[in-house]
């Protein structure tokens, strides 16, 4: 894996540049921006919004202690992020049409985040300061420098003063100690969170995933907002300069994938990206972490797993539906010269974090068309595409323990005519026992078993950094994968697995090679409706139907098992498994053939 090396900053070179120059911009000329037409249904979305600010949602003591005591994370994080976004909506309202009642509803709300015990989730309170209190720390810091002149004065000092305290200060105080993470489920103490959070020094500096992406990235945009002594602002900036150097070298593979999935790909860069600006302009352009070259191919990453109609191959725990921040991203585009990304981002939206919000606004770029998805390889992460004609199959291979991980080596999904046929079910609703040792035994959308991939010898696929397989073959019609190694089958000496599309379907074909024999089941996992023919499959979309027919073995058979779950994807609970037979022999030959044709009429 590549090195990556920033430079370091020192006390003197931090500058009184302006750090959002778009929003000084903006405030000059507001009209200039607010004439624009997704400006025009921004401000009409504020609108609609606005009447829901009141009563302000509230997050009490029994509604956090819910996770510790049943392993529930939504009954705390919906009134905590309503809040947020409330907060965010009277900020943007009073910054588009400013008036005193939108002020005092505002000031309410930032008054009320500070007086919160902890901005930490339930969910993550084992290691301090965790994804949502830095992007608290963010946005606050962020409404103090765009509304200066505007607050009260007892609010900015009060913003400043629990910023400080809760994040910075721990974060500061702290540098160059790194603590593992602790997977421990029992909940810490609450008021020691509170009085002492200065014992918490943060997992995430040095970590591989989003996490450290979005807190270093927050606090480090929180301490070139409220920071004034320039040596201390040079040790946290350069203690966040050391944690993402680690992150873009370990969360992206050195083909930029990252093996967390588009949607983690997204929420990890979220921040970097405008932290990333302001802090080139402080410097003076003598730190861009922007110019790195590997931002280029971390931008290409989600052009190459989208499959059409804003879905992407959702491997890990990613949704199949994505959009991007049409601000944040049209800037990543930019700087990086991937201008087909202007393609993936959507509408601005009134979310939960300030300066993606204000970002959304001011940053968004010309909107052009998706771009249309063709064939393409990460060979680093294991991921392919394939297209031809109107058939997109993407598929993976990689290894059973990455970030967010599912047990779904040798898995793929088949997209045409703007619907995934075969899809990944993607996460469920997270809870406690989801990020636990029970994670692949309760879940099925996790387990191997809830992906297209087989089942050999009875055995399901485990989790492991050992449990790997690897792309053998690839030309942009077809991939072929060995896939032996993600089963704990010591007789199974080879599984070879080959995806071949064409204009009007596509063939799969699995080899298992057994020394001395065993059995197999082929199973293949879609959210539409089936009906099954023998050797057919029948699945029916909204405007055509995937006709499966089996080949190979002749007298095998299709049989259907329907799966509930407790989230709804793609408009369904109900995930279809459609599984195969195939008896035990020391060859094993299986081959399928699936065609597109238009679905027949109701009778």
């Amino acid at each position: 894996m590549a090195k990556i090396r920033y430079p370091r900053v020192t006390s003197g070179m931090f500058s009184d540049a302006d750090m959002f120059p778009e929003f000084s911009r903006f405030r000059k000329n507001p009209a200039a921006v607010l004439q624009r037409p997704a400006a025009k249904k921004y401000a009409g979305k504020l609108k609609r919004l606005l009447p829901a600010v009141h009563p302000m949602p509230q997050t009490p003591y029994s509604l956090y202690r819910q996770f510790a005591r049943t392993g529930n994370r939504t009954k705390y994080q919906i009134p905590y992020f309503e809040k947020r976004r409330n907060l965010v909506a009277a900020a943007m309202a009073y910054i588009i049409r400013p008036s005193a009642e939108i002020l005092d509803a505002l000031q309410d709300y930032l008054w009320s985040t500070c007086e919160e015990t902890t901005w930490i989730l339930p969910a993550h309170e084992r290691g301090g300061i965790d994804l949502f209190a830095s992007e608290t720390a963010f946005t606050l810091a962020e409404a103090v420098h765009v509304l200066r002149g505007v607050l009260a004065g007892e609010i900015i000092e009060r913003i400043e003063h629990e910023v400080k305290t809760r994040v910075l200060e721990p974060y500061l105080v702290n540098v160059g100690r790194y603590q593992k993470h602790r997977g421990r489920t029992t909940p810490e103490n609450l008021t020691d969170i509170y009085l002492n959070p200065n014992n918490y020094p943060g997992w995430f500096k040095m970590y591989h995933n989003n996490w450290n992406g979005v807190c270093n990235s927050s606090i480090g945009a929180a301490l070139l907002y409220l920071e004034n002594n320039p040596r201390r602002l040079a040790d946290g900036i350069n203690e966040v300069i050391k944690s993402l150097e680690y992150f873009i070298e370990t969360a992206f593979e050195d083909d930029g994938a990252s093996t967390e999935g588009a949607g983690y790909w997204q929420y990890g860069l979220l921040n970097f990206i405008p932290f990333s600006e302001m802090l080139r302009l402080r410097t003076k352009n003598r730190v861009d972490l922007l110019s790195e070259p590997k931002l280029r191919l971390i931008a290409e990453y989600p052009l190459k797993v989208h499959l059409g109609n804003r879905r992407f191959f959702n491997h890990a725990d990613c949704p199949a539906a994505l959009s991007f921040s049409p601000g944040v991203f049209a800037r990543l585009a930019e700087r990086t010269g991937v201008r087909q990304l202007l393609g993936l981002t959507g509408r601005p939206e009134i979310s939960y974090r300030l300066p993606i919000a204000i970002r959304d606004l001011l940053w968004s770029g010309t909107a052009c068309p998706a771009p249309r998805p063709a064939s393409s390889l990460l060979p680093t992460a294991g991921i392919f595409r394939i297209r031809r004609g109107p058939v997109v199959i993407a598929g993976k291979a990689g290894h059973n323990n990455e970030c967010h991980n599912h047990n779904d080596v040798g898995s793929f999904v088949v997209h045409s005519h703007g619907e995934t046929f075969l899809c990944d079910p993607g996460p469920p609703t997270y809870c406690r026992e989801f990020f636990s040792p029970l994670r692949y035994k309760l879940f099925v959308q996790a387990n191997s078993r809830g992906h297209s991939v087989p089942v050999a010898a009875g055995r399901l696929q485990e989790a492991g950094a050992q449990y790997r397989g690897s792309i053998t073959a690839f030309d942009g019609k077809s991939a072929e994968m060995e896939l032996a190694g993600v089963y704990p089958v010591k007789r199974l000496k080879t599984l070879k697995r080959r995806i071949a599309a064409a204009p009007d379907g596509f063939t799969i074909e699995d080899t298992f090679v057994f020394n001395g024999g065993g059995g197999a089941e082929e199973a293949f996992v879609t959210w539409m409706p089936v009906k099954l023919r023998n050797r057919t499959a029948l699945i029916r979309g909204s405007g055509k139907t995937l006709k499966l027919e089996i080949v190979e073995p002749r007298r095998a058979r299709f049989a259907l098992e329907e799966i509930p779950l407790d989230t709804k994807r793609e408009g369904a609970k109900t995930l279809r498994r459609i599984t195969v037979k195939l008896p035990p022999a020391k060859t094993i030959r299986f081959r399928m053939t699936g065609g597109f044709a238009p679905c027949p009429a109701e009778a």
